[in-house]
């Protein structure tokens, strides 16, 4: 572990190193090779390449790394007369924004020779106006379709005689039996409704179905037979007391759905009371897949819109659904929205538990304008293209960006125009030696308020 760590401390300093004489290498070659004076103050500038924004007027080392201050080279006139004719191109950027670093980017161009270029490895891409599609990758977790669980209870007071569903997991049928009950009262209650049903039957023979006294006793046997059904005894069973005219001993509770048992509270010979809960049955014809999105992509997830699933324990196999449900809050912990995706289970294949990787896609309506996402060098107060006005004339740019798929391209709201060429490599260098300018200028400004 320590020569692997020794290994990274050496990588990192080499890497930075080389980086510092990279920098020292294009501000040498970045046009003329001796020393640049500046045309109104006479006095040469030095700066440090691992850090632009020390400049002084007398060389030395720099007081952050110590690395030796190299000249540093200032805007030639010809190319100051350039920057002035570019300027009413950004008047209206500059307008919006009072920000002094902002402001005197737009006088900043960037000359750079065709061999240096070659060597740096700087490309450039054409902006252009493209309909996109985001591609959004989450995690989530399979769960149960919760409209499909269901909780089968106990509505009288008993014994488990004969217990059939033994263990958590088993699969059912509808109309399987669960549980046989053994209640005195329930026994009671049936031995009522018998006496009821023998008196109408006999009424009925004697007096005929029209009586009133017939009727009567049709509307008791009746109110007598929704008691049963209320204690769970199904009309075949109701049925079956009045055609052997002899009451029921066992109460088989059967089940009213398909699904899987996944949780059990009896056992065989337990004393159970009216209101338990007994089993908890869940259908997994059709699961849930919860996804967190984060709140970056929350803009361009919406009701419909389709999902991709892939599972890691099932390799290889990709399945569809939709999202059916956009909770109404974020998560407090996470700082993420729940979404629900609906998935067909036929074969049960998808479990309440597995984690799932998650695709989104969205859309954009219309065309819009892009540039590669590593064109835009973004330091968090402000985002930075360059463009390559021909002739190895570099012009760094202030944008506003838009949306983004997070990996190949990135939205410019404003800032470049469509079929300019945008660098999309080596614009760490640029951005160093634009801030370079930018402290040169400021500080000729000091010397000229200085003087006066």
């Amino acid at each position: 572990m320590k020569t692997n760590k020794i290994i990274k401390y050496i990588l990192i300093i080499l890497i930075l190193t080389g980086l510092g004489y990279l920098s020292i290498y294009i501000y040498h070659y970045l046009g003329h090779k001796d020393n640049i004076i500046t045309e109104k103050t006479g006095v040469q500038l030095w700066t440090c390449p691992m850090h632009p924004q020390i400049v002084q007027d007398k060389p030395g080392n720099c007081p952050i790394c110590h690395m030796e201050l190299v000249p540093l080279k200032v805007q030639s006139k010809d190319q100051e007369n350039n920057n002035k004719d570019l300027k009413n191109h950004k008047e209206h950027l500059n307008h919006k924004n009072n920000n002094k670093s902002e402001t005197s980017i737009s006088d900043i161009q960037i000359k750079i020779e065709p061999a240096i270029i070659q060597k740096i490895g700087l490309r450039t891409q054409p902006v252009i106006k493209k309909q996109v599609e985001r591609k959004i990758s989450l995690v989530g977790h399979i769960d149960y379709d919760e409209r499909n669980i269901y909780i089968i209870n106990s509505r009288i007071n008993g014994w488990v005689e004969k217990l059939y569903a033994k263990y958590e997991g088993k699969y059912v049928k509808k109309g399987e039996p669960l549980l046989a009950i053994y209640s005195p009262e329930l026994v009671s209650t049936q031995e009522e409704y018998l006496n009821l049903y023998k008196q109408y039957i006999i009424a009925k023979k004697t007096l005929g179905s029209s009586d009133s006294t017939v009727k009567e006793l049709y509307k008791t046997l009746l109110s007598a037979r929704e008691r049963l059904k209320l204690w769970n005894i199904s009309e075949y069973q109701i049925k079956q007391i009045e055609k052997q005219l002899k009451a029921q001993r066992l109460l088989y509770l059967s089940s009213p759905y398909n699904g899987f048992i996944i949780e059990k509270h009896v056992f065989e010979g337990q004393r159970i009371k009216e209101g338990m809960d007994l089993f908890k049955i869940a259908n997994l014809s059709n699961v849930w897949v919860m996804a967190h999105i984060p709140e970056k992509d929350i803009p361009f997830v919406y009701l419909g819109q389709k999902a991709k699933v892939e599972i890691t324990q099932i390799p290889g196999k990709t399945f569809t659904g939709k999202i059916t449900y956009i909770y109404p809050y974020i998560e407090s912990s996470t700082r993420d929205l729940n979404v629900r995706i609906e998935i067909p289970n036929p074969k049960f294949e998808l479990k309440p538990g597995m984690y799932a990787n998650i695709e989104l896609f969205y859309k954009v309506p219309e065309p819009i304008l892009i540039v590669p996402y590593s064109a835009v060098i973004q330091t968090g107060k402000r985002n930075i293209a360059f463009i390559h006005k021909g002739n190895g004339i570099l012009e760094p740019r202030i944008v506003t960006t838009g949306i983004t798929d997070g990996e190949n391209w990135i939205e410019i709201k404003e800032g470049i125009s469509e079929n300019e060429a945008v660098v999309s490599s080596a614009q760490f260098l640029l951005d160093s030696e634009t801030r370079i300018q930018e402290a040169v200028q400021k500080l000729k400004g000091g010397m000229m308020m200085h003087q006066h």
